[in-house]
């Protein structure tokens, strides 16, 4: 997955995988379920396994990961996280979305190797 589809699919992503919640995968299929605006069930899925991946190869990005994901189960209705402003920003964690993107992109620029990098 390139680092464009990273940034269009981390918002659909709500992964979830520390701590209590449902699974990663299992928000994805809510998502879905639900027919939220804007959801890609596939790039989620996608999403999940990529960011299961790095955290088994490295603990790098995992603050911003963390952060996201306490973002994303702070939302009342699983749509909620999808909803955006008229510029296509998240109008909920925007800014963890940044982060995470960001340190993603850094960390796979000098690891270009690596599966989840790709």
């Amino acid at each position: 997955m390139s680092f464009k589809s990273l940034m269009l699919v981390v918002p659909f992503s709500l992964a979830v995988l520390v701590g209590c919640g449902p699974t990663c995968e299992g928000m994805c299929d809510q998502a879905k379920e639900d027919d939220c605006k804007n959801a890609d069930h596939d790039g989620c899925i996608q999403l999940c396994t990529m960011a299961d991946d790095m955290k088994e190869d490295t603990d790098k990005c995992s603050s911003e990961f963390d952060d996201l994901v306490s973002c994303f189960n702070d939302a009342d209705d699983i749509c909620d996280a999808f909803e955006t402003d008229d510029e296509g920003k998240l109008k909920k964690c925007n800014s963890e979305v940044k982060d995470y993107t960001e340190c993603f992109a850094e960390y796979c620029a000098d690891h270009d190797s690596r599966d989840y990098c790709s």
